[in-house]
């Protein structure tokens, strides 16, 4: 089960708030990227290390943390595979109410 944690933090300057801003939107880039590659057929099989060694050797993240795109990659790589187990769920109910069988 997902969950999402909100902090409040009164202590937070202009600087820093602009410095978190452009993470969450680098890392929405890097999410839509998963998405689009990997969230059809092109993604059937793949697991999250085999990307992520393949995108250390040839790409670079720069301003993000690798810890920040690492987990973004992750997240984005389960939630296919979780989208992908419930349209099989979905598929196999029909299939079972139309034809009836065990």
């Amino acid at each position: 089960m997902k969950g999402t944690r909100i902090y409040i933090s009164d202590a937070l300057n202009q600087g820093k708030y602009i410095a978190l801003v452009l993470q969450a939107e680098l890392l929405g880039l890097v999410r839509d990227e998963v998405w689009q590659r990997f969230g059809s057929i092109n993604g059937v099989g793949m697991n999250h290390r085999k990307i992520r060694t393949d995108w250390v050797a040839h790409r670079h993240f720069t301003p993000l943390p690798a810890k920040a795109w690492k987990e973004t990659l992750r997240d984005a790589i389960d939630d296919i595979a979780l989208y992908t187990a419930a349209c099989k769920e979905k598929v196999r109910k029909k299939i079972h109410i139309r034809f009836k069988q065990e």
